[in-house]
């Protein structure tokens, strides 16, 4: 996820590393190369929404915990049994992405100047590696405009952000119908409880988000395959 981890009292300094934001931002792009088959966008999903949904928890539990190579090992394996690329091709696509992260992560003005380069560049792999025919920079840009709602008072409601979602989904699988707005808005709602969870100082309902999740992609499946 493009957002950092919630802030810790410096009376209570975490022993743990701080986590890869490269690895994090592969899932928060996880949708985008999942299912975006050879022959481009408008193709149908072809993932198990169920594998992704609990794969996409456990990668949310290890990034939030602090354990950045369970994060890793996880994207990767993921990567590998429901894109079936190489290990080559995921750590590819993975070092625009993460630079994007590491820059997005550190500033909150001068977005597309400093963070969209980085993920245009990221979508061009993804394209060139899954036979995307949409618009890389399009891709990007909207990629980048949920990420910015996500982080910004007022403009941080899932209703929002999952809207943002829905539309960088339309644009990879070349549909916009009410179930890839709610694929959208579940994802947006997993991530709005587990950030909601965190600001109250309490654990994330994770059942309930990998829930969330699972139905987000199910939805997904749904909507790009009408």
């Amino acid at each position: 996820m493009p957002q950092r981890p919630a802030h810790r009292p410096a009376s209570k300094p975490s022993a743990r590393p701080r986590v890869s934001l490269g690895a994090a931002c592969l899932v928060a792009l996880l949708a985008a190369a999942i299912g975006v088959a050879a022959s481009g966008a408008g193709s149908r999903p072809k993932f198990d929404p169920a594998v992704v949904g609990k794969s996409e928890t456990r990668m949310w539990q290890a990034y939030y915990g602090g354990d950045p190579f369970a994060l890793g090992r996880e994207m990767l394996a993921l990567q590998m049994s429901q894109l079936g690329v190489s290990a080559a091709e995921a750590i590819a696509i993975g070092e625009p992405l993460g630079r994007a992260a590491m820059t997005f992560s550190n500033t909150h003005e001068g977005y597309e100047r400093d963070v969209l380069p980085a993920l245009v560049e990221g979508y061009t792999r993804i394209a060139k590696v899954m036979g995307g025919s949409w618009d890389p920079k399009e891709a990007a840009k909207r990629e980048l405009a949920w990420w910015v709602a996500r982080r910004t008072p007022g403009e941080n409601d899932p209703r929002n952000v999952g809207r943002r979602i829905a539309d960088l989904y339309a644009l990879l699988y070349g549909q916009r119908n009410a179930e890839i707005e709610r694929a959208g808005l579940l994802r947006a709602q997993a991530a709005f409880a587990r950030d909601k969870a965190a600001a109250k100082g309490r654990p994330p309902p994770w059942d309930t988000i990998e829930k969330q999740l699972v139905e987000s992609y199910a939805a997904l499946v749904k909507g790009a395959s009408q």
